[in-house]
């Protein structure tokens, strides 16, 4: 616990505000979920949050920092049940003989019925892949071994969630579609498998921004698909303009547009975004959705982005 606490004051401390602003917002958007499934069902009961697991059901310290944010995102969105401080539900389950980690799986929860005040359980489980940790949340009635909802979501893996990632969980899922590799991102460079991804330049066009993106596929032949679904440029106040149009090849497509990429070759491609404001000069995210035979589904981001005129 002393080693949570130390990581966690270290990464509010020092994580960067893009960081702590986009989990804040997906995390609000997760509570959002929640409450949205679970408010008449849970109706006057007493819900405690356990730390969320890894894949292998190991506590982690990300775990602890999900389970604590959640904790308090539920108790600001609804008055129609109550959150158990989660102190008190430590010290429950230590006084009961469950251990004092306040952390629960599903072979544990049926043994929580024991403890006095608590008629609900909430636990999940945390699995990272390259890009985001996918959240699987469900939550349980004790009295009858119930289960009210389950609730999926993602968060982006930003240098905060990192170093809680870093410091203790399991490796990330291996299924197809996130086989994704070691991820490095840079200003203006991110690298996914093996092909990596920079940012030119994005220059402003009226309300329209223009973004010449270069794509390198390193020591193999390789495929790559560019899309506008889920493309988009993100202002400091989180509002998402999407992308209209792709360019390559002197081809040009409001969906996608596909482009072969021989080894260690670059090709350029321009991802257009419209009803931008005039008054955006510096983007705060660049997402860029892409696919390859390779290194399958996967979205690129680049941070403070300027929009040269």
């Amino acid at each position: 616990m002393r080693k949570y606490s130390f990581l966690l004051i270290i990464a509010l401390s020092y994580g960067s505000l893009f960081g702590q602003s986009i989990t804040d917002r997906e995390l609000n958007e997760l509570a959002t979920k929640l409450v949205d499934k679970v408010n008449n069902e849970l109706n006057n009961q007493n819900i405690a949050i356990a730390d969320f697991v890894d894949i292998n059901d190991e506590p982690s310290d990300l775990g602890r920092y999900i389970a604590e944010e959640l904790s308090f995102n539920l108790v600001d969105r609804t008055t129609k049940f109550k959150v158990i401080d989660r102190t008190h539900f430590r010290r429950l389950m230590k006084e009961a003989g469950l251990g004092d980690k306040g952390m629960v799986d599903p072979a544990s929860v049926q043994k929580l019925g024991r403890l006095e005040g608590i008629t609900a359980i909430l636990y999940g489980k945390l699995i990272p892949t390259s890009n985001t940790i996918k959240v699987y949340v469900k939550v349980v009635h004790l009295e009858g071994q119930v289960n009210e909802a389950t609730v999926r979501g993602t968060i982006t893996r930003t240098p905060t969630i990192d170093n809680f990632l870093g410091s203790g969980s399991s490796e990330p899922e291996k299924s197809a579609a996130s086989q994704q590799g070691t991820t490095h991102r840079s200003s203006q460079s991110f690298v996914n498998e093996n092909i990596e991804v920079k940012v030119l330049q994005c220059t402003r066009r009226g309300n329209t921004v223009d973004c010449e993106i270069e794509f390198l596929s390193k020591g193999r032949n390789d495929n790559l698909v560019l899309r506008t679904s889920q493309s988009r440029l993100v202002d400091a106040n989180w509002n998402s303009y999407p992308a209209s149009r792709v360019i390559m090849n002197g081809r040009q497509s409001s969906q996608q547009l596909n482009q072969p990429l021989a080894a260690n070759q670059p090709k350029r491609g321009i991802i257009s975004f419209g009803n931008v404001p005039a008054s955006l000069s510096n983007a705060q995210l660049l997402e860029v959705n892409c696919t390859s035979l390779a290194a399958f589904t996967f979205t690129a981001q680049f941070e403070h982005i300027i929009l040269k005129q």
